[in-house]
């Protein structure tokens, strides 16, 4: 029956041979004692079998105690059987599990997830010891609700929250166009705050009748507030982020049921500076944008743990803090050593070399969380599980008798949990070694052939822990791959920017630029050939795009504009620098 293959698989060592002989024997046993008591005379014990049989054993017990010992001698057997067999296969799978830990020890790999704990800091040197920073490091204790915690973090830090209108916007359709959307679109975004800005001001029940920002004029009239307000955190913030160590007091021994209430205000942080950035690129305020920007990198630098959502929160912030710089651009804001600074600040960014150990992190987080149930007993695992999965369904089908249910089929339920996380733990080492495989092939190849093609469906059916744990890998690594060509790409538009400040326009042909210290700049990294490139408006502005993740030239559309009869998905990266790119586009009520 092939159907039952991947089902056999899963199981602990012995368990379906086990179980089989212990029915056998007890059935033996069941059949015997009724062939007895038949073979008597005493017919009416065994009518209703196998109900009855404890009155035919009984009888048997008494009545004929000669023959009982057959029936009790299977019974016995199966016991035994079905003991040892507990035993054989808990010492199997544990043994098996353990000698993948001692190489993982060999390695220096983390287990658990303890050994991520770095060094002691030093609290004067430490950023989340200072007081500006000090309450997202003291919510990470969990030793509080967690909703009261985060609507102190909220009122603390409130001046990062922007407005949310309590109606949707859309671009007025006279202002669209039929063109490949940047994805840089920073006045869009300044326009867009605005307005709501605006609406966060009026009576829902008024909104029709209120005026949005139509220009960059009303548009900067309106967030001038918010910036101010802004500015008066900034240099608690900027002192905090110029210690040198950076140690967030993570609660390891939780696993994965740790806090990370750093993550959303340090995002908060990074769009709101750049947010910032536009704001004082718009004004021609370029030192003021130039500091908020190095502010931004710094957010995105603290954001350094080696964890998945870490470092996809990390890839978020670093993409609004790109859209800040791309205003500086589009207005010329900065002189040359100013940009060649940026350069380096981005240099500092591999994300790519950064995911293998976030796998062998979550495999870290994993152990910690995984250990107490697998080595606890039937009922208390099936409790742990319960709460891990989000269902209470569990805990209320066990027996009353918990300590006998234990007791007869721990050994069992342990191998069988041991092995499902042993399964796991081998597709974590395949994933990682297929990135460190990808990191090495990226780094002197094309992008799209260096990417890991998971079957995601494959590795979740090797076990419960491996449906439940492992993570979106095929997302989390596009989102990096993503986020690296985006840094690419804007390095290129830096090496453009050079230009124009020595020419007073942009080069006509990608070609034109000098980048013999650059080794690829002008490349695409996701294919390995030349970075489409257009120049506008007579050397005034220009467009750059990358093909993305499915190597094919999308004419620089996205995927949200790729038309519905295309036979495949656009992803295209676009950045466009132009003159008519700088006014915000004008917002209308959804209807």
């Amino acid at each position: 029956m092939p159907f039952l293959t991947p089902w056999f698989a899963l199981l602990p060592h012995g368990l379906p041979w086990v179980a089989l002989g212990t029915c056998l024997l007890i059935l033996a046993g069941w059949l015997v004692s009724i062939l007895i008591v038949w073979r008597r005379g005493g017919s009416c014990f065994w009518i209703l079998f196998p109900l009855t049989h404890p009155l035919a054993l009984l009888n048997d017990l008494i009545r004929w105690r000669d023959k009982a010992w057959m029936a009790l001698s299977f019974y016995l057997l199966g016991m035994i059987l079905w003991a040892w067999g507990g035993y054989r296969s808990h010492q199997h799978e544990f043994g098996h599990m353990h000698r993948i830990l001692a190489q993982l020890k060999y390695e220096a790999q983390p287990i658990r997830a303890p050994d991520l704990a770095r060094v002691s800091p030093d609290p004067e040197r430490n950023r989340w010891d200072h007081p500006y920073l000090k309450p997202l490091a003291e919510a990470a204790s969990g030793d509080q609700d967690a909703a009261k915690v985060q609507e102190s973090l909220d009122q603390f830090y409130g001046a990062y929250q922007r407005p949310r209108s309590r109606t949707e916007l859309a671009e007025d359709p006279a202002d669209r166009t039929k063109t490949p959307s940047s994805f840089y679109q920073p006045f869009l975004k300044y326009g867009r705050l605005a307005a709501d800005l605006q609406l966060s001001q009026t009576e829902p029940e008024q909104y029709q009748s209120v005026t949005l920002p139509q220009d960059m004029a009303s548009s900067v009239a309106q967030v001038a507030p918010w910036v101010e307000r802004l500015k008066r955190d900034t240099p608690q913030l900027a002192e905090a982020l110029q210690r040198p160590e950076n140690h967030y007091p993570y609660a390891w021994e939780k696993g994965f049921a740790m806090l990370l209430p750093h993550l959303s205000t340090l995002r908060n942080m990074a769009t709101a500076h750049a947010i910032r950035t536009i704001h004082h690129a718009i004004l021609g305020e370029s030192e003021a944008a130039r500091q908020s920007t190095l502010l931004g990198f710094e957010l995105c630098a603290t954001q350094s743990m080696d964890l998945i959502i870490s470092r996809l929160v990390q890839a978020a912030m670093l993409q609004v803090t790109l859209e800040g710089m791309h205003a500086a651009l589009t207005k010329h804001l900065w002189d040359a050593p100013t940009w060649e600074a940026m350069d380096q600040q981005l240099q500092r960014f591999e994300f790519l070399d950064s995911a293998a150990n976030c796998i062998r992190s979550e495999r870290a987080f994993g152990q910690s969380s995984i250990e107490p149930i697998i080595q606890g007993g039937f009922s208390q695992s099936n409790q742990a599980l319960a709460q891990l999965t989000g269902s209470d369904q569990a805990s209320k089908s066990l027996s009353a008798n918990t300590w006998l249910v234990d007791q007869v089929i721990s050994p069992f339920s342990q191998a069988f949990l041991c092995k499902q996380w042993r399964l796991c733990l081998e597709v974590y080492a395949t994933m990682i070694r297929d990135l460190e495989q990808c990191s090495l092939r990226a780094a002197s190849g094309a992008w799209v052939k260096a990417r890991v093609h998971w079957d995601q469906e494959s590795y979740r059916s090797k076990g419960i822990f491996a449906q439940l744990l492992l993570p979106a890998l095929n997302q989390f690594q596009d989102s990096l791959f993503k986020t690296q060509s985006l840094i690419h790409l804007t390095r290129t538009c830096i090496q453009l920017e050079l230009i124009y400040l020595k020419q007073g326009q942009y080069p006509e042909r990608l070609a034109s630029l000098n980048l013999e210290d650059y080794p690829g700049m002008g490349l695409d990294p996701m294919t390995g050939k030349p970075l489409p490139y257009q120049s506008l408006d007579q050397g005034l502005g220009f467009e750059l795009y990358s093909f993305g993740l499915n190597g094919e030239d999308d004419g620089g559309f996205p995927q949200e504009q790729t038309s519905a009869k295309a036979n495949h998905s656009g992803d295209d990266l676009l950045i466009r620098v132009a003159p008519r790119e700088m006014q915000p586009p004008r917002f209308i009520l959804s209807p």
